[in-house]
């Protein structure tokens, strides 16, 4: 039986921050990518959350209704430390971790009871070796899979317990009565349908018989249906040193203007697929995720089995998926573009190897060289310039 289990670190971002700036303590505190007015809030702090900040609220709102709120920049270098610091953590007591996020892991402790006895007690102490080492609380969910066990991670930060644990058995009744958006691999446009469906809790989609959702959703009903009734046969998967490339814009304005929207885009996909050109790494999936200025998100995603690092093949297909995303007609304040799945490209080595460079990896790669030189977009694409 597996035993799985989810940490959440609470408020990491702003309590980094805090450290940083102690003068600051008790102040509401809100993180941006850049110093702009319209910029939207990554991230905001316990005391600013009361205050009625919420993630995604333009800066010049926010500092309109409160004046002294402590506003400081992303810094990823932070972040990171806190990553490789919660990282060496995890590991002594297991190998097998994943981390989705900066805030959130997961670690597989299946067989690890004779080292370290029962598993809860494993998570008590890691819950308070994180808060000594990052000085924030730390709170967990134990399970037999991963969409359990984070559902409760999240229940024990939400009603501040330290560790939700759930028996084996009970997988169904407990998400029963969660809102649907906690399943996995669930898009912006399911959510809506469901919505409209009446299916607003898992227990509501439990219910409803399997052919009914493959009848509405095609294949990917049949994976809602599975991960409703507490199914998830989903692995921890060690993160690699490359297991993704990320492309985060934070535009200086929010918009709704499709074609501006479109040249992000590009240009974010085109810095993306040069530095997997420099790699020589090609990516097996794609994504793009939007931020709406009302707090919304919404994502889509692209398979290229055989790999793929050039953008204009990527760009047409994303292009028609990002129309979808911008029917909503609401201003969008983030976008972060996701090259996923990445492996080495081989080398042909043979001596009568007649696969021939295209004209377009040529063309890419002079322009690769030129901008490295020169600088970026040096070169303009007609269509998205």
């Amino acid at each position: 039986m597996k035993q799985i289990g989810h940490l959440k670190i609470k408020s990491l971002y702003t309590r980094l921050i805090e450290q940083r700036h102690p003068e600051w303590k008790g102040h509401p505190i809100v993180i941006v990518g850049v110093y702009q007015q319209r910029s939207p809030v990554l991230a905001v702090s316990d005391e600013g959350k009361r205050m009625g900040i919420v993630q995604g609220q333009p800066l010049q709102k926010v500092l309109s209704r409160i004046p002294d709120a402590k506003v400081a920049l992303a810094d990823r270098k932070l972040y990171d430390q806190a990553l490789a610091q919660i990282k060496k953590r995890l590991a002594y007591y297991s190998p097998v971790i994943e981390q989705p996020s900066y805030s959130s892991s997961y670690i597989d402790l299946t067989g690890t009871r004779r080292l370290w006895g029962q598993e809860q007690n494993v998570l008590y102490k890691l819950e308070k070796e994180l808060e000594s080492d990052l000085g924030t609380p730390a709170f967990s969910g134990l399970a037999i899979n991963k969409l359990v066990s984070k559902t409760a991670a999240d229940q024990a930060l939400f009603s501040n317990e330290k560790l939700i644990i759930v028996p084996e058995g009970e997988e169904k009744p407990f998400l029963s009565p969660n809102p649907t958006h906690i399943l996995p691999d669930i898009q912006q446009d399911m959510l809506i349908r469901l919505r409209d469906l009446n299916l607003l809790i898992v227990g509501d989609v439990q219910k409803v018989d399997v052919s009914y959702l493959k009848q509405i959703f095609g294949l990917p009903g049949q994976s809602v249906h599975r991960y409703a009734s507490g199914i998830d046969d989903r692995l921890v998967t060690p993160n690699t040193a490359s297991t993704a490339l990320t492309e985060k814009i934070v535009f200086q304005e929010p918009t709704n203007d499709g074609e501006l929207v479109r040249g992000y885009l590009f240009n974010g996909l085109h810095r993306l697929c040069q530095t997997l050109r420099s790699r020589n790494l090609l990516a097996g999936k794609f994504k793009i995720s939007l931020q709406f200025a009302d707090h919304q998100t919404d994502y889509r995603q692209l398979n290229f089995p055989g790999g793929i690092h050039a953008e204009r093949l990527v760009y047409e297909k994303l292009e028609r998926l990002l129309a979808g995303m911008l029917i909503r007609r609401v201003q969008v304040g983030l976008m972060v573009i996701t090259a996923d799945r990445l492996f080495r490209t081989v080398e042909q080595l043979l001596l009568w190897d007649t696969k021939e460079e295209t004209r377009e990896d040529k063309i890419f790669k002079a322009i690769d060289r030129l901008e490295l030189k020169y600088g970026h977009q040096l070169v303009k694409f007609a269509g998205v310039a």
